[in-house]
C-alpha cells in the first residue's frame, strides 16, 4: 500500500484504494444509505480518510453527495466539518 495524500475539505486525507476501503466499513456502521454501500462494495464513489489502518475520520463521496463520519470528538473531525464546503 502506497499512501496517497490529497487536499480534501481543507485537510489532508488519505486516497483510500479499493483493498483499503475495509478500514473505513465501520464507522459508516447503520448508515443505510445505498451510495455509501455502494461504495464499501466498490462500485461506486470515492473514499478518504485521516489515517489508516485506524483511521478517527472517514469521508465518502459519490457524485455531488458527500458522507462524513467517525468520532466526533476528535481533532480529524472538527478540522473536516469546519472545511467540508471549502
Amino acid at each position: 500500500m502506497i499512501a496517497v495524500s490529497s487536499w480534501v475539505c481543507g485537510m489532508t486525507m488519505i486516497k483510500l484504494e479499493l483493498t483499503e476501503r475495509k478500514h473505513i466499513a465501520t464507522l459508516f456502521r447503520g448508515i443505510d444509505d445505498s451510495m455509501v454501500i455502494a461504495y464499501l462494495q466498490g462500485y461506486m464513489g470515492g473514499g478518504w480518510a485521516d489515517r489508516i489502518p485506524e483511521p478517527a475520520v472517514a469521508l465518502i463521496v459519490s457524485g455531488e453527495y458527500s458522507f462524513p463520519a467517525g468520532d466526533p470528538d476528535s481533532k480529524a473531525a472538527k478540522e473536516l466539518a469546519e472545511n467540508i464546503f471549502d
